[in-house]
């Protein structure tokens, strides 16, 4: 019964793992606004705001990670085996296996530092909110929320890097980015 489940859900797999994507993401936002907000009232002990903040950003990383669990459920209850660019096999260096497993490292060390991009923009936003009461705090929005565009564009700025400075340099980067 539960294969039959999964195979009426197969053409629905990509709807499902957008909506699980930005509701996740959503409800992560939401705690953080609602964080954000819990620091300015006064308050003593743990506040009813702050549990439903943290709660809600518990639940926006669990359906962001729900598309993964998913996947490896199918594949644990069901026996279907895969390869994982984690298993341990010998790949030669230089083999199409070996590359491909290097570029999944590679795409998700540009995420990840995309990600860290998206959080400095997010509080270069909040510190400009705070530089209308504190207007000491607009030179660190400025930066945070610079840094922040150049964290997301990190391919395009790396590649200007390369293509600034030239030579040996350039020719690397091509290869990683590429």
């Amino acid at each position: 019964m539960l294969e039959n489940f999964v195979i009426a859900l197969t053409p629905w797999w990509n709807t499902i793992m957008i909506l699980s994507y930005l509701v996740g993401m959503f409800f992560i936002v939401t705690g953080l606004i609602a964080l954000s907000n819990v620091g300015r009232v006064p308050n003593m002990g743990v506040s009813k705001p702050s549990v439903i903040a943290v709660t809600s950003i518990f639940a926006g990383v669990a359906l962001l990670s729900l598309p993964t669990l998913l996947t490896e459920l199918n594949y644990t209850f069901f026996g279907t085996a895969r390869n994982s660019f984690l298993a341990y096999t010998y790949n030669a260096p230089g083999s199409i296996t070996a590359l491909a497993k290097y570029a999944q490292y590679r795409v998700l060390a540009i995420t990840v530092i995309q990600l860290i991009g998206l959080i400095g923009i997010i509080r270069g936003v909040m510190l400009f909110r705070a530089s209308s009461t504190n207007p000491s705090q607009l030179g660190t929005a400025c930066a945070f929320t610079f840094v922040g565009i150049l964290a997301i564009n990190v391919e395009k700025v790396v590649r200007a890097l390369g293509v600034s400075i030239g030579g040996d340099i350039q020719t690397t980067i091509q290869k990683f980015l590429n």
